[in-house]
Protein backbone atom coordinates (compact mmCIF):
# COMPACT_ATOMS: atom_id res chain seq x y z
CA UNK A 1 0.00 0.00 0.00
CA UNK A 2 1.31 3.18 -0.89
CA UNK A 3 0.68 6.33 1.66
CA UNK A 4 0.90 9.90 0.28
CA UNK A 5 1.40 11.81 3.61
CA UNK A 6 -0.48 15.42 3.52
CA UNK A 7 1.59 18.22 3.21
CA UNK A 8 2.19 20.55 6.22
CA UNK A 9 1.31 24.16 6.25
CA UNK A 10 5.03 25.36 7.06
CA UNK A 11 8.04 24.03 8.38
CA UNK A 12 10.12 21.26 6.83
CA UNK A 13 9.99 17.43 5.88
CA UNK A 14 12.13 14.34 6.34
CA UNK A 15 13.78 12.55 3.68
CA UNK A 16 11.58 9.80 4.52
CA UNK A 17 7.97 11.47 4.26
CA UNK A 18 9.56 12.58 0.60
CA UNK A 19 10.39 9.27 -0.32
CA UNK A 20 6.57 8.04 0.60
CA UNK A 21 5.21 11.08 -0.29
CA UNK A 22 6.56 10.39 -3.70
CA UNK A 23 6.59 6.37 -3.67
CA UNK A 24 10.01 6.84 -4.20
CA UNK A 25 13.60 4.42 -3.15
CA UNK A 26 16.61 5.82 -1.13
CA UNK A 27 18.58 5.41 -4.15
CA UNK A 28 16.09 7.39 -6.63
CA UNK A 29 15.57 9.88 -3.84
CA UNK A 30 19.38 10.57 -3.44
CA UNK A 31 20.12 9.86 -7.86
CA UNK A 32 17.04 12.82 -7.99
CA UNK A 33 19.09 15.23 -5.19
CA UNK A 34 22.24 14.59 -7.29
CA UNK A 35 20.44 15.62 -10.79
CA UNK A 36 18.84 18.74 -9.19
CA UNK A 37 15.49 17.33 -9.46
CA UNK A 38 14.22 17.45 -5.93
CA UNK A 39 14.74 20.65 -4.05
CA UNK A 40 17.67 20.97 -2.52
CA UNK A 41 18.18 19.73 1.84
CA UNK A 42 18.86 21.56 4.24
CA UNK A 43 20.83 20.65 7.56
CA UNK A 44 19.47 20.91 10.53
CA UNK A 45 21.77 18.76 12.85
CA UNK A 46 25.38 17.13 12.50
CA UNK A 47 23.56 13.84 10.59
CA UNK A 48 20.22 15.06 9.83
CA UNK A 49 18.74 17.19 6.58
CA UNK A 50 15.42 18.25 5.33
CA UNK A 51 13.08 19.92 2.94
CA UNK A 52 11.25 22.88 3.44
CA UNK A 53 7.47 22.76 2.93
CA UNK A 54 7.67 25.93 0.89
CA UNK A 55 10.47 23.96 -1.86
CA UNK A 56 8.23 20.86 -2.15
CA UNK A 57 5.14 23.32 -2.78
CA UNK A 58 6.77 25.10 -5.40
CA UNK A 59 8.24 21.48 -6.79
CA UNK A 60 5.10 20.10 -7.10
CA UNK A 61 3.77 23.10 -8.48
CA UNK A 62 5.95 23.07 -11.76
CA UNK A 63 5.61 19.68 -12.01
CA UNK A 64 1.83 20.19 -12.54
CA UNK A 65 2.24 22.92 -14.67
CA UNK A 66 4.80 20.85 -17.01
CA UNK A 67 1.99 18.04 -16.98
CA UNK A 68 -0.18 20.57 -18.05
CA UNK A 69 2.16 22.05 -20.88
CA UNK A 70 2.96 18.50 -22.46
Amino acid sequence: MNYHPELPASGFVTPQWVKRRYSISNSTMYSWLAQDYLPKTYRVGPRAVRFRVEDIREFEAKLLSAGKEG
